[in-house]
C-alpha cells in the first residue's frame, strides 16, 4: 500500500477510493497506517454503527484505545447510554451536530485525524451539494487546520452512482491528496 499519510503531516485532506470487494481489508490498513503515528483518530461513523466498527476492529486485533468514535447511526434504534469513547449524534442527516461532535472530540481528545467512513454513505440523506458545504466548512475551520482530514468513498455507488459522481468530483478541488485503492 502506498504511503497514505505524508511523515511531514502536509496532506490535510485525503480522498481515498475504496472498492466494496476490498473495502474492509483496505479499512484496516488505513486505520493501522495511521496508529503507526501514536495520533488520536476520530472515526466518524456513517455506513456502520460504532458498536460494529468496535467488534471489527477487536476481531481484527486494532487497539481502540486511540479513537474517539462520532456515531450517527446508533442512535436512530436504540436509547443509548453516554459511552466514554463515542459522541452519538441524533440523525445522519444531522450534519451540524456531526460537525460539533468532530470539534469536541479535536478540542477534548486531541484527535490529530479525522476518517470518515464512508463519506459517500451521507448521500442516502444529504444532496452532494450540502456533503461539499460540510467539506468546505470543515477545512475552512480555524480548529481543523492542523487535522488530517481522511475521506473514504466507495467507488461502487448503486443507485447513488449520478449523485457519487457529482459528489467526488466536487471533493477532488478539496482534496490535497488522492488514492485509489
Amino acid at each position: 500500500m502506498m504511503e497514505l499519510f505524508s511523515k511531514t503531516r502536509e496532506n490535510k485532506f485525503t480522498l481515498v477510493f475504496l472498492q466494496n470487494k476490498n473495502y474492509l481489508e483496505e479499512l484496516h490498513k488505513i486505520v493501522n497506517s495511521r496508529k503507526k503515528d501514536n495520533a488520536k483518530i476520530c472515526y466518524v461513523c456513517l455506513s456502520k454503527p460504532y458498536a460494529e466498527i468496535i467488534e471489527d476492529f477487536k476481531n481484527e486485533k486494532i487497539d481502540c484505545n486511540n479513537f474517539f468514535f462520532v456515531d450517527t447511526l446508533s442512535s436512530l434504534s436504540y436509547n443509548l447510554q453516554p459511552v466514554k469513547n463515542c459522541i452519538f449524534v441524533s440523525k445522519p442527516d444531522n450534519l451540524n451536530g456531526i460537525k460539533k461532535a468532530i470539534k469536541k472530540a479535536i478540542a477534548k481528545h486531541g484527535c490529530g485525524t479525522v476518517v470518515f467512513d464512508t463519506i459517500s454513505t451521507l448521500l442516502i440523506y444529504q444532496q452532494a451539494h450540502s456533503i461539499v458545504r460540510f467539506t468546505h466548512e470543515m477545512i475552512m475551520d480555524e480548529m481543523q487546520k492542523t487535522v488530517d482530514k481522511v475521506y473514504l468513498v466507495l467507488k461502487e455507488a448503486g443507485i447513488y452512482r449520478d449523485e457519487s459522481a457529482k459528489l467526488i468530483k466536487d471533493l477532488h478541488l478539496f482534496a490535497d491528496k488522492i488514492v485509489e485503492l
